[in-house]
């Protein structure tokens, strides 16, 4: 499972997003007159180029150079050292960003997707695991990608639906050791933020009057001040180093604050120490692995990750998909658009799966590097 000319992580640098307003982060849809553009949370690819756009301003670095660098057919790494700039920081990696309660003590608690593979009981108040069906099922049959693959089922005859939202790290682990989380864990998104609707025209240029029908739309996400008197509501991401050098501790001092999505909103950012993140027991305690997605994947198999040859998928809990495109800084133009795994997806396998360092499904080196698929790794019993 390892990526690509991955090497050691050596050094995490936990990081709190501070929002100094609204922010926005685009849709897939075109910006035109008389559409609504909603903003969702923010994706890996939007984090790790604001962060590393803001080691590299910091520097002195020039974009305008280097953007002509990389047309004229030079890699983008070679573009980077041709201008001097440290290794640490073309080599780094991020995690992130997640919503996330931070206390008074400054310590911060990552809020991950409900699991796929959760249902629950709204009668009993209770969460439901779904695992793959140890005997056959009469008209299972699937084919193509889906052959080999078991049905999901649920333990019980609770009348269960899926509940979107999000779960503390205490929720998140109990589901990797094969239980469930306690009511407790489970936070509702409108407990973290609100979508602030916005309107606006477009401005003629040469008369500075609005152009007639030219009205637009947005949504912005706004966080909510926190849960109780104890939490606030931020955002949490991570920077991982290959090299435990002194300067790259400084790489974003705290208190800097940096432009984060669209239409220049901006938030600080405070180190802090990085979390712990959850584990399941090892593959000994049940039937099998699952892999979480903490963070959306993309793969070059559509939803299904690549494995190790000793290993198989059992079964897939994936909550749809996710389009995601951008603007290429380097090349002056759009991404391709691409369809991405969400968070919150589980894939059962067996056999021993071993994550890389960076705990990314990704074969792209690029992607990984960059945050998507994050994974965290739990046990699975058959029903």
């Amino acid at each position: 499972m390892a990526v690509p000319g991955e090497e050691k992580v050596v050094c995490r640098l936990g990081l709190v997003l501070d929002p100094l307003d609204v922010l926005f982060f685009r849709d897939g849809r075109p910006f035109e007159a008389g559409y609504h553009l909603g903003s969702g949370l923010p994706l890996p690819q939007t984090l790790a180029g604001a962060l590393r756009t803001a080691m590299l301003s910091s520097r002195g670095f020039d974009f305008r150079a280097f953007s002509k660098a990389v047309k004229e057919g030079t890699a983008v790494k070679d573009a980077l050292r041709n201008q001097d700039v440290p290794e640490w920081i073309i080599e780094a990696r991020f995690l992130g960003p997640w919503l996330a309660l931070v206390d008074r003590k400054d310590v911060p608690e990552p809020l991950l997707s409900v699991p796929a593979s959760l249902v629950f009981d709204g009668d009993k108040g209770e969460w439901i695991r779904m695992d793959p069906l140890r005997g056959e099922l009469p008209g299972w049959n699937p084919s193509g990608g889906y052959a080999g693959l078991r049905p999901l089922w649920i333990r019980g005859r609770a009348r269960a639906k899926a509940r979107s939202g999000f779960l503390r790290l205490s929720g998140i682990k109990a589901f990797l050791e094969g239980g469930v989380p306690k009511e407790g864990d489970f936070v509702r998104e409108s407990e973290l933020f609100s979508v602030d609707q916005r309107t606006g025209i477009v401005i003629d240029p040469e008369t500075l009057a609005a152009q007639e029908g030219m009205i637009y739309s947005a949504g912005m996400v706004a966080l909510n001040p926190g849960i109780g008197k104890e939490t606030a509501v931020k955002l949490y991401c991570e920077v991982l180093f290959q090299e435990p050098t002194i300067e790259k501790e400084r790489a974003l001092a705290d208190g800097e604050t940096i432009p984060l999505g669209g239409q220049s909103r901006y938030v600080a950012c405070r180190q802090v120490d990085p979390v712990d993140w959850p584990e399941g027991p090892g593959k000994s305690s049940g039937d099998g692995e699952l892999l979480l997605l903490a963070s959306p994947g993309i793969f070059r198999r559509g939803w299904q990750p690549d494995l190790p040859e000793a290993c198989r998928w059992v079964s897939a809990a994936v909550s749809g998909s996710l389009a995601v495109s951008g603007w290429d800084v380097a090349m002056g133009g759009p991404k391709p658009t691409r369809f991405a795994v969400p968070a919150g997806s589980v894939f059962f396998a067996e056999g021993e799966v071993k994550l890389p360092e960076s705990r990314s499904l990704c074969q792209d080196e690029e992607d990984a590097a960059q945050g998507w698929g994050f994974t965290l790794k739990g046990v699975w019993n058959h029903v």
